[in-house]
C-alpha cells in the first residue's frame, strides 16, 4: 500500500470519528455541569480527576481538530511527503491523551467497583493490571509515534493491534 492510499483509507471514517468524538465533547461538558452543581461537596481528589479529564479530552479534541485541519486543507492535493505521512503536533496530543483520559477513567471505575464490592480484591486486581497495562501500552504506542514522526509504521507494525 502506498503512501498516499494509506492515508486517503483513514481519511474519511476518522473524520467521521473526529464529528462524533465533537459531539462527544459537548455531552462531557454538559455532564461537567451537571456534576458542578449536584456534587460541590465531592471530596478533592475526585474533583481533580474530574477537571483533569476536562483539561485532557479538550487538548485531545484540539489535537485532533489541528491534526484534520492539516491534513485536509494546507495538504490537500499535494503529494509531498511531508503532507501526506509526517505527523503534525496534534498528533501527539491525540495520541498521549488518548491513553491518559481511558487510564483516569478506568481508575475511577476500578476505585467505584472497589468501593460496590466491598472491597473484593478478586475483582478489582484485574480491573486495576488491565487499566495499568492499557497506559504502559498506550505509552509505548505514544514513543512509537514520535519515534517514527510517521504514520506510515502502522501500516508494517508487527503488533497486530495496531494494524487493525
Amino acid at each position: 500500500m502506498s503512501d498516499r492510499e494509506f492515508v486517503t483509507s483513514v481519511e474519511a471514517p476518522a473524520l467521521i470519528g473526529l464529528a462524533i468524538s465533537g459531539c462527544l465533547y459537548g455531552v462531557f461538558l454538559g455532564q461537567l455541569a451537571h456534576y458542578v452543581v449536584c456534587f460541590p461537596k465531592d471530596p478533592r481528589p475526585v474533583k481533580l480527576l474530574v477537571f483533569f479529564v476536562l483539561i485532557a479530552d479538550t487538548l485531545h479534541l484540539i489535537g485532533t481538530t489541528e491534526f484534520f485541519y492539516t491534513m485536509l486543507v494546507p495538504c490537500r492535493r499535494n503529494d509531498s511527503a511531508a503532507c501526506q505521512i509526517y505527523v503534525s503536533w496534534g498528533v501527539y496530543f491525540t495520541v498521549s491523551m488518548t491513553y491518559l483520559v481511558t487510564f483516569a477513567v478506568q481508575s475511577f471505575y476500578c476505585h467505584r467497583i472497589w468501593i460496590i464490592t466491598g472491597k473484593n480484591r478478586v475483582i478489582t486486581i484485574p480491573i486495576s493490571l488491565l487499566t495499568v497495562l492499557q497506559l504502559t501500552l498506550g505509552a509505548w504506542t505514544t514513543i512509537d509515534v514520535i519515534r517514527h514522526g510517521t504514520i506510515q509504521f502502522l501500516d508494517t507494525t508487527s503488533v497486530r493491534s495496531m494494524r487493525c
